[in-house]
């Protein structure tokens, strides 16, 4: 603001003074970027929250990181994206033989944890196994009320042998949770040696059909597993 009543209060004289017509005109196009800045600014700090575009943005960048937020081990992966909570984090942790899923918001810049989902594979004598599966995790705003679904799915178990892992899938909507438990299907070769199995909880029932359609659909893509 200050820099553009300087402009306004010296303008006259620099106009009287010795200036070329394109000096000229390259300080009127100043002005005019000055003052459609200066218009935008007050424009926005006169809104209320509730007047900013907060429509769903998939990977949408945003001013918080992990810094600004509590979680446990360390960090494997995190998605970011606005929705009418405002700026979300995903932070995907692991620990050893623990792992974790948080999901944050930061209505009015603080945080707020919607959605803590956790899981371990204690007490494994064998060959113990607990990832995230990285093809399946992602947004979407499938119902289309401006709130965005998380997808992810991992894979656990504790095996001395070549068996099929077990394998649960979940979608987390503004703190609701959604899940799909099962184990996944065993392939050697061109031999199918174990067809897996998927149990889709009641959670899924109460909520929009396009969620476990989806669910489902990510699950059927990344449910085998290959030697």
């Amino acid at each position: 603001m200050k820099k553009l009543l300087l402009i306004l209060l010296f303008l006259p004289m620099i106009f009287s003074c010795g200036v070329s017509e394109e000096e000229k005109e390259e300080l009127k196009e100043q002005l005019k970027l000055e003052l459609r800045e200066e218009f935008e600014s007050k424009k926005n700090d006169n809104k209320s929250p509730e007047q900013f575009d907060y429509s769903f943005r998939p990977n949408a960048k945003i001013s918080k990181s992990s810094s600004d937020v509590d979680y446990e081990g360390s960090i494997v992966l995190q998605l970011t994206w606005i929705d009418k909570n405002g700026e979300n984090l995903a932070l995907f942790t692991k620990k050893r033989i623990k792992i974790w899923v948080y999901h944050y918001a930061f209505p009015n810049g603080s945080p707020k944890l919607l959605r803590k989902v956790r899981d371990n594979e204690l007490n494994c004598e064998f060959d113990m196994s607990l990832n995230f599966m990285n093809k399946t995790i992602g947004t979407t705003d499938l119902d289309r009320d401006n709130y965005g679904e998380l997808t992810f799915a991992y894979e656990q178990g504790c095996r001395s042998d070549i068996s099929s892992l077990g394998m649960k899938l979940l979608m987390i909507e503004n703190g609701d949770k959604y899940i799909i438990r099962g184990y996944q299907k065993l392939v050697l070769g061109d031999n199918t040696a174990e067809h897996g199995t998927k149990i889709i909880d009641p959670s899924f029932y109460n909520g929009p059909s396009s969620f476990l359609k989806h669910a489902s659909n990510v699950w059927d893509k990344n449910e085998g597993r290959y030697y």
